[in-house]
């Protein structure tokens, strides 16, 4: 049976090669434990900083509840452990991603200039919020399944082929370079 899927791993290596560009030394990933993306996702996250020689542990995983509050209390809980906190997050959601703005505003960090977030969607409140998203590029993957059925009408069955979708990075207005000490 054809399958058509999001290459989440994909997704969060450029996500993660995006925000070590811009100069983050240390990227927190927020992250359902039961979401179909989270394995994909944190292996492409693993995967990348390995690649980028960090050392094993400078990136953060943390499991959150879905949401806003999964992500407001995510990145609460980073920002209490690793102060004076961690310069960037690339969260598995928009929904959550908004849920780390809150925080971080909260905590009187203003994200796309003193740190960076991305979420994961495309979504319209993250058109809304001009978030930096990982956007899956759902028409194309709907394109591929109308072809792949196409083809399986006209063959009379579906291949054994996996389809994956190169999802994009759409950047808006919550990512920032780093500062450097001059710059301070």
């Amino acid at each position: 049976m054809s399958q058509v899927v999001v290459d989440d791993a994909e997704g969060a290596r450029k996500a993660a090669r995006y925000l070590r560009d811009l100069g983050h030394s240390r990227i927190a990933l927020l992250a359902p434990a039961f979401s179909s993306a989270s394995p994909g996702m944190q292996r492409g996250f693993e995967e990348e900083l390995a690649a980028q020689g960090v050392p094993p542990g400078t990136g953060s995983i943390e499991s959150c509840a879905p949401g806003l509050e999964g992500g407001a209390i995510a990145a609460r809980r980073i920002l209490e452990r690793e102060p004076p906190g961690c310069p960037a997050f690339l969260c598995a959601s928009d929904e959550t991603a908004a849920g780390a703005l809150r925080s971080l505003r909260e905590s009187g960090l203003l994200p796309g200039r003193d740190c960076s977030v991305m979420g994961c969607g495309n979504s319209r409140l993250a058109q809304g919020l001009g978030m930096t998203t990982i956007d899956p590029c759902l028409d194309r993957l709907a394109e591929r399944v109308m072809t792949t059925a196409m083809e399986a009408m006209n063959r009379g069955a579906f291949a054994d082929d996996v389809f994956l979708i190169s999802p994009e990075l759409r950047i808006r207005d919550t990512c920032a370079r780093m500062k450097t000490a001059a710059q301070e």
